[in-house]
């Protein structure tokens, strides 16, 4: 009987937070101009350094915008020809309609994955989504009556789930436009499980607007830390976790380097350090 209970607990959770998502509506107004695949500096290519080992990212853009094309990962650590990543982005009407992944598998055959871009029709960014026959990698995003992001939702599950629930991070910003906490609520549970606090330099953030650039530079410690990267104005010098469960307190202090007013240098703890080439 008690553990029938519990079970039955444990679905009604399930079952209540399936509606998370009911409510995202169409924002009237949006200020994040996630979707639009440019920087607002355009980067040649990023070095990033961890555990001595240098990995390239090559950048390649659509015309004379800012407007990403491709990027070529290649790795220093598996020097082998099939070792690497190619993203290729694909536009229509100046958003992002997909984004295909190709990685070679250990027989080094090329496995492409698909991530396809949804937009609401005021233009901003509704979800983005991958599935292949097993499972679903899917992120969904909520806007704020202010027009920007407030919320963003994570799922990956078996595509046979019928039932199942996000991982929540909520946001919360400042006067200069900058994600000051994210609150983060676990896919089991219905309280908010951990805290994110960012400060700030004054220096304009080059990747504004890019999702996703979490793929090419080591922001920290999982969700919480990607968003300031690809939604705030200017660029992340500290970052704070506090994990409720156990009252556990973490702080990232990142070293920021520029040069000419651009950000060139990233980095957190000794083994961690990113330079971007202009």
């Amino acid at each position: 009987m008690f553990f029938s209970c519990k079970k039955k607990k444990h679905e009604d959770v399930l079952q209540t937070n399936q509606d998370q998502i009911a409510e995202i509506k169409d924002p009237i107004v949006y200020y994040d101009t996630l979707g639009k695949g440019d920087f607002r500096d355009k980067i040649r290519y990023i070095k990033r350094n961890q555990y001595g080992f240098n990995n390239f990212y090559f950048f390649e853009y659509d015309g004379q915008s800012n407007r990403v094309k491709t990027i070529i990962y290649e790795p220093q650590r598996h020097p082998q020809s099939c070792a690497g990543a190619k993203y290729d982005f694909f536009y229509v009407r100046d958003k992002i309609d997909r984004l295909e992944v190709g990685e070679p598998t250990s027989a080094c055959a090329i496995n492409v994955r698909t991530f396809k871009y949804n937009y609401f029709l005021s233009g901003a960014l509704k979800s983005i989504v991958q599935q292949d026959a097993y499972n679903i990698n899917e992120i969904i995003f909520s806007y704020s009556s202010n027009g920007r992001v407030d919320k963003i939702f994570y799922s990956y599950r078996p595509v046979t789930l019928t039932r199942f629930r996000y991982i929540e991070t909520s946001y919360s910003y400042n006067s200069k436009g900058n994600v000051t906490e994210i609150k983060r609520q676990e896919s089991y549970s219905n309280t908010i499980s951990q805290i994110t606090n960012f400060e700030y330099d004054s220096i304009p953030n080059p990747f504004k607007g890019f999702y996703g650039i979490r793929n090419f530079i080591p922001t920290g410690v999982g969700y919480e830390s990607e968003g300031p990267f690809f939604l705030s104005e200017n660029n992340v010098r500290r970052t704070t976790y506090k994990y409720l469960e156990n009252n556990n307190v973490q702080i990232y202090p990142y070293l920021l380097s520029y040069t000419n007013s651009r950000l060139s240098e990233f980095g957190y703890f000794d083994q961690y350090r990113t330079y971007f080439y202009y």
